[in-house]
């Protein structure tokens, strides 16, 4: 098991690094939009004013990353406060150093992958507020090769995060993660072809669902 010192150094920085490339990306997208963005202009398009999926899916795939990142900041607080040992001993496997490393490099993969999801998706929306206005459909960066990138930056972070700490509480919300994401994901996806129709129908045609290559969805558009 990594030392605390190390384990603070490593989160610690990931966070506040996070927190900077984000608030610049904000800071200076003003209205450009990033390359692949399909925008359209559908006023009371009364599909999009609903959130995807139903509460349960809903909450399986978002409450599992706070619970995540509130366990982040505890293990953050721990090491400050020189508790960690007693957090490693109750709630942590005690995993060899390589491995510990090889969870904190995935962890660095995955902030540079979110931010890039953060970049390209202009329309990024929480799963309780309703999409409205311009609805601008991200094709470019990791939208380019899978339709929800976000989500497999997620199921990634509880993998990496229980091999640098070895947290084993991180299996019971990552199941419930999992066994929820499809339903939610085909919710999502419903909803998009309701407001972008033939250009959605055509990006999921060519991309993968969670993977490259797999899950590509064609749907048949019938003309009344």
């Amino acid at each position: 098991m990594l030392d605390k010192l190390t384990i603070l150094i490593c989160f610690l920085g990931s966070g506040i690094a996070f927190l900077i490339v984000l608030g610049i990306i904000r800071l200076t997208r003003s209205n450009k939009l990033p390359n692949g963005s399909v925008l359209i202009d559908r006023v009371g398009l009364k599909n999009a004013e609903q959130s995807p999926g139903n509460r349960w899916t809903q909450l399986g795939v978002a409450i599992p990353p706070i619970i995540n990142a509130i366990l982040e900041i505890i293990v953050i607080i721990s090491c400050i406060f020189d508790f960690w040992d007693l957090i490693n001993s109750i709630f942590a496997i005690d995993l060899p150093n390589w491995v510990n490393w090889t969870g904190i490099i995935g962890l660095f993969l995955c902030l540079g992958w979110s931010i890039s999801v953060f970049f390209y998706n202009v329309n990024f929306t929480r799963l309780y507020k309703p999409l409205s206005g311009k609805y601008i459909l991200a094709t470019g960066g990791p939208y380019h090769y899978v339709r929800h990138p976000g989500y497999i930056e997620a199921a990634f972070e509880f993998l990496f995060f229980f091999l640098a700490t070895g947290i084993w509480l991180i299996v019971f919300y990552a199941v419930i993660f999992l066994i929820a994401l499809p339903f939610q994901a085909i919710a999502e996806e419903n909803l998009m072809f309701n407001i972008f129709g033939s250009l959605y129908d055509e990006y999921a045609a060519s991309t993968g669902q969670f993977l490259p290559g797999i899950g590509r969805k064609k749907r048949v558009i019938q003309n009344n």
